[in-house]
């Protein structure tokens, strides 16, 4: 049974990781570093700014020059973001509809603290969540389940009764090692890659409260006519 809703919020939220890359590209750039697009998609890409670092500088940072580096990083994509900061397509009705009817709902985000209050003071969106999970709270970060495993507890239910919304290979991994049914959303991948989810969709206008309940109480779904029937 449904009890609980968990957003994660890059590319979820708010569809920035076009700008996370920018941002990335912008740092990378500055002090001539070179990755591929598919080092970016697997090993940046949907994890913790800390993880990118570990795999950009091959773990060989110290805490105060990592903390250096991504305060530059977020700079920038502060920068980039502030004058495109919007939700989701249709996320606004669903988050409205989850408020009405008294689901739990988190975030579960691999950002830090800094940035995700930007997304929420810049968009006034808290009052719709009842409790954060950021990368300050958590010691692993995705594909590591312990950022949802952490937002169950937080909300008190089970992760069984929890369905997640991730657009990242590695948050959907997350989620289902934790036990949770997730949805891909399909704004950094497309469907087609995000098929280790439960379902999928392109926009939060396919979805809405009952297809979630229907979800979470299916096992496998290949189409959106699986829960329309």
């Amino acid at each position: 049974m449904l009890q609980a809703v968990i957003f994660d919020m890059n590319g979820v939220i708010i569809d920035d990781e076009r700008f996370q890359k920018q941002a990335w590209r912008r740092y990378l750039e500055a002090h001539n570093i070179k990755i591929s697009e598919d080092e970016f998609k697997y090993y940046i890409n949907g994890r913790t700014e800390k993880d990118g670092l570990k795999y950009i500088y091959k773990d060989t940072l110290s805490p105060e020059e990592q903390e250096k580096i991504l305060d530059e990083r977020i700079g920038y994509v502060i920068e980039i973001v502030s004058e495109r900061l919007q939700l989701t397509e249709g996320l606004a009705e669903l988050l409205n509809e989850l408020y009405d009817n008294n689901i739990a709902t988190a975030i579960a985000t691999g950002s830090r603290q800094r940035y995700f209050n930007f997304i929420m003071d810049g968009l006034q969106i808290r009052k719709y969540f009842n409790t954060f999970v950021t990368a300050n709270d958590i010691n692993k970060g995705k594909p590591d389940p312990e950022i949802y495993l952490k937002s169950a507890e937080k909300l008190k239910v089970m992760p069984t009764e929890c369905l997640v919304f991730e657009d990242a290979i590695s948050g959907i991994q997350a989620a289902k090692k934790a036990g949770m049914k997730v949805i891909g959303v399909a704004t950094t991948h497309q469907k087609e890659e995000l098929a280790i989810a439960d379902y999928t969709i392109s926009t939060f206008q396919e979805i809405n409260l009952e297809k979630l309940r229907r979800i979470v109480n299916t096992v496998k779904l290949t189409s959106l006519q699986d829960i329309q029937a």
